[in-house]
């Protein structure tokens, strides 16, 4: 919905947006959005969060109504009570009515346990995140209204940090706020049940559900901090959205409106994604301007703290603080970025200066949504064309993710198959039963991707030309080799010739022989700890050992370590 500017005021005290009839019966939640009367107005004045449900503010009322109607502390007795309508259970005006008084009180237990989790989240990633652990000394706190506070003092903070807003100012900030908003979500899995509903869940919310995770998808930081888990991540995007599929780690693209109260009543966002790999590029999207601009407009800010919004506040704090950015560029620079008002130009500005992103705690359902088959070149397949041969061998052959949206009939297709894995061998997993059984497949894919021997039937695991192809072209593949060419000489020698770490998976008596050993450890000075002691005794071995790792020392024999040469 589009807020003029000259509809809502910067005054002392917080006044809320400005509204038509028309608009409210559309919207019932009043939008945070708000603009600037004229150039020499104040910034001083404090936003207030939209107005929530009453329903939702009062649901432990409600609930301890329920539970002692007719001041009877038994639940059952308090439920037929309701049942028989014989007490009188007053709910907001704001609900809509229905005849039926129970399902009125299941909705609103429904509502406060998912309220409940919703506070519990965001009160875990404030007391408890390796990120955000701001209040790690109030383990109490009411996590949700706290954030909402966070995000109230960041809005005013931005305000009366910039103050007074020039006429291009506030036409640039008017186009900001009525831009469309799209938060988009990717996945290597389909996420549409049956119901034609996207479902989306935290990994926490996997893990309770004992749903396994790929190893990909778990990082040394996720064991450590399981809290981060609680949320579901968004990439913030202006316009059509579904469009950022080469910065989408993901084959499936599902893209929506920002506009459901999913986003607008339990989300905030951060103005700079979490994630390193996920920078703004101005050079990209906004052309034409200085050097000095382009280093500015790409520098991240110190305090990210100052810089997450929640809820209704997210449209009106991204607006700002693209102004406060552009505050700090060259005159000539802002005035250029200034005068693009365009919904278009207004797309590049945003992309340029930010990768947003948007966190849900736990989980997400949609059936307001679009959704694209990313090629993995950062375009789309046509859905139609999944099962052309000649269409999805040119896009395989481009890029071996695509194969994930072929059809049975593509995914049987040898050829088009042998073109994925030659790429990536772990493609092997996208193909059919049948190719994932076929040799020729299987050696092209160990030859890509050494690794991928972990994916292949165990027969193959046990094939010596199999295996040697995978260990050659990484010596850690020998993990996977089975447990009679693990202890084959030839296949053993192969991997630690290629990766001296490969000695770990060696088979005990292999790990005795020396010549192996030597190999081993004149690459990989650590690895003498999987030696045998006998070797962890001989000079030569701990010589090499040594020199290519000095404290591999500790791995040493107590007799070589009184040793004057070594």
């Amino acid at each position: 919905m589009r807020v003029p500017t000259d509809k809502v005021s910067f005054t002392k005290h917080t006044q809320e947006s400005s509204q038509t009839p028309k608009e409210q019966k559309k919207d019932k939640v009043a939008s945070n959005i708000f603009s600037v009367h004229n150039t020499s107005v104040s910034l001083k004045e404090k936003l207030k969060l939209p107005n929530i449900s009453s329903v939702e503010l009062s649901l432990p009322k409600k609930i301890s109504e329920l539970i002692s109607s007719k001041k009877e502390n038994n639940i059952s007795k308090a439920v037929t009570n309701i049942k028989n309508n014989t007490d009188s259970v007053s709910l907001s005006k704001n609900d809509c009515y229905t005849s039926n008084i129970e399902d009125k009180a299941s909705k609103i237990i429904s509502e406060c346990m998912r309220r409940n989790v919703i506070n519990s989240a965001y009160t875990n990633m404030l007391t408890k995140s390796h990120k955000y652990n701001i209040m790690a000394d109030k383990p109490n706190i009411n996590g949700l209204e706290e954030m909402k506070q966070i995000s109230r003092q960041n809005l005013t903070n931005l305000r009366e940090s910039l103050f007074k807003l020039s006429n291009k100012e506030m036409a640039f900030l008017d186009s900001v706020l009525s831009a469309k908003l799209r938060a988009t979500h990717a996945s290597d899995t389909a996420l549409v049940n049956e119901n034609n509903i996207v479902t989306i869940n935290a990994k926490k919310n996997l893990a309770n559900k004992e749903v396994p995770l790929p190893v990909r998808n778990i990082t040394s930081r996720d064991i450590t901090h399981p809290v981060d888990d609680e949320f579901i991540s968004f990439l913030l995007e202006p316009g059509a959205g579904g469009k950022k599929t080469i910065n989408s780690s993901g084959a499936y693209i599902y893209s929506f409106d920002i506009k459901q109260p999913a986003f607008e009543q339990t989300s905030y966002m951060r103005l700079h994604h979490s994630s390193d790999i996920m920078k703004a590029d101005p050079k990209q999207y906004i052309r034409g301007l200085s050097k000095e601009a382009y280093a500015l407009l790409q520098k991240r800010d110190f305090n990210e703290d100052g810089l997450i919004f929640f809820g209704n506040d997210m449209r009106p704090g991204l607006g700002l603080y693209l102004i406060h950015k552009l505050r700090e560029i060259p005159y000539k620079d802002r005035e250029k970025i200034l005068s693009m008002k365009s919904e278009k130009e207004i797309v590049k500005v945003i992309n340029g200066v930010l990768r947003a992103e948007i966190r849900t705690p736990r989980h997400f359902f949609s059936k307001d949504y679009t959704t694209g088959l990313a090629d993995g070149r950062g375009g789309f397949l046509t859905p139609e064309k999944t099962d052309n041969k000649r269409y999805m061998a040119s896009k395989v052959k481009n890029d071996y993710k695509a194969l994930i949206h072929g059809s049975e009939n593509i995914k049987n297709n040898p050829k088009i198959v042998l073109s994925a894995v030659k790429q990536n061998g772990k493609a092997i997993m996208l193909a059919s039963d049948n190719l994932k059984d076929n040799k020729d497949i299987i050696q092209a894919a160990v030859k890509a991707t050494g690794k991928s021997l972990e994916l292949v039937p165990d027969k193959y695991k046990d094939d010596k030309n199999v295996v040697l192809a995978a260990v050659r072209q990484a010596g850690g593949a020998l993990e996977f080799a089975s447990e009679r060419l693990k202890n084959d000489r030839d296949v053993v020698l192969a991997a630690v010739k290629k990766d001296g770490d490969a000695l770990r998976y060696a088979s005990e008596r292999l790990r005795d022989d020396k010549d192996i050993t030597l190999t081993a450890v004149q690459s990989k000075g650590y690895i003498l700890s999987h030696a045998s002691a006998r070797l962890k005794d001989d000079k030569d071995i701990v010589l090499a050992a040594v020199q290519s790792y000095g404290y591999s020392m500790q791995y040493v024999s107590e007799r070589l370590k009184d040793d004057e040469d070594v």
